[in-house]
């Protein structure tokens, strides 16, 4: 988002008031249906794999077996997207603004947008993610998390309405899905390298 923020302002569409305000609800818009959808099946990765991994642990005789049901499947769930959601909001916000004010100080933000995009989200996200995984795990055994993930569906159809009724936004609704998934696929495998390696470590 930074990088098509930073362009839109480089060919001057951030010049115009009206123009800049449905670009930045738009990618804005676009952004929490990304980290949604993504967030949603990372946790349900995540889930799968940490099932996974703890059946082996149990055929090992290193741990016992754990719930692994609803409400820990929830848990996972609620936790990634709520922090993904927050990270996004909050990173878009600080981006847009960037590149905003950048364009007023007749600055070029693709030489510090994107680097500042990249290495702040990270960070934001774990440290947001660790915050609501302990909000969340202190409520595990009730509906809560329900309600939160039938909200945060809510959310996503929202935000998909916003998205298509911008003209700006609407066509990359259905672009750019596939780096997305491949980024997700290439941390989750190496996650899964590092987990291998490490225990086999004395």
């Amino acid at each position: 988002m930074a990088a098509r923020f930073s362009t839109s302002a480089n060919i001057g569409e951030l010049d115009i008031r009206l123009t800049r305000r449905t670009l930045v609800l738009g990618n804005l818009a676009l952004l929490q249906v990304q980290a949604l959808v993504v967030s949603f099946i990372a946790g349900l990765l995540a889930f799968v794999l940490g099932l996974a991994t703890r059946t082996g642990l149990v055929k090992s005789g290193t741990a016992t077996a754990g719930s692994g049901g609803y409400f820990e499947l929830l848990l996972v769930l609620c936790a990634a997207m709520v922090s993904a959601a927050v990270s996004s909001a909050i990173a878009g916000a600080f981006m847009t603004s960037l590149v905003i004010m950048s364009r007023r100080l007749k600055l070029d933000p693709d030489n510090f947008a994107t680097p500042l995009a990249s290495s702040i989200g990270d960070l934001l996200t774990l440290t947001i993610l660790g915050f609501f995984a302990s909000a969340f795990f202190n409520v595990e055994l009730s509906f809560v998390s329900t309600g939160v993930f039938i909200g945060l569906v809510a959310v996503i159809g929202v935000n998909v309405f916003i998205t298509v009724r911008n003209a700006y936004v609407q066509e990359l609704l259905l672009a750019g899905w596939i780096p997305l998934f491949l980024a997700l696929g290439i941390s989750s495998g190496t996650g899964l390298v590092l987990e291998s390696y490490g225990a086999r470590q004395p």
